[in-house]
C-alpha cells in the first residue's frame, strides 16, 4: 500500500485514546479497515479531511498528546511534510574550522 483514502474520523479533538482504539476508517485498493492508535493520549487535531483520497503512506494526518491540558498548545501546529523515502538525503553543510 502506498496510499489510501481517509473515509471517516472516528475520534474528535479532545477524545481520550487508548492503544488499539480505532482513530479512522481508511480505504485501500483492497478493503476498508480501521486505523488503530499505537499510543495512549488525547486526540488533538486532524490534518486530513474525511473523504480525502490518495493520502500517501507516511503523511502526518493527525496528532495525539499525552496530556489533555496540552491540546490547546497545538492550535497553530502545522505538521512537517512526510519524508520521501525515494529522494536522496540532503547534504548538510558543515563549515571547516579556520
Amino acid at each position: 500500500m502506498v496510499e489510501g483514502n481517509l473515509v471517516k474520523w472516528l475520534k474528535q479533538p479532545g477524545d481520550e485514546v487508548s492503544v488499539g482504539d480505532a482513530l479512522a476508517d481508511i480505504e485501500t485498493d483492497k478493503a476498508t479497515m480501521k486505523w488503530d492508535s499505537i499510543d495512549d493520549g488525547f486526540f488533538v487535531k486532524a490534518f486530513v479531511e474525511e473523504g480525502t483520497e490518495n493520502v500517501p503512506v507516511g503523511k502526518v494526518i493527525a496528532v495525539l498528546t499525552e496530556d489533555k491540558d496540552d491540546i490547546g498548545k497545538f492550535s497553530d501546529y502545522v505538521p512537517p511534510e512526510a519524508i520521501d523515502e525515494d529522494s536522496e538525503p540532503k547534504e548538510e553543510k558543515t563549515e571547516e574550522p579556520p
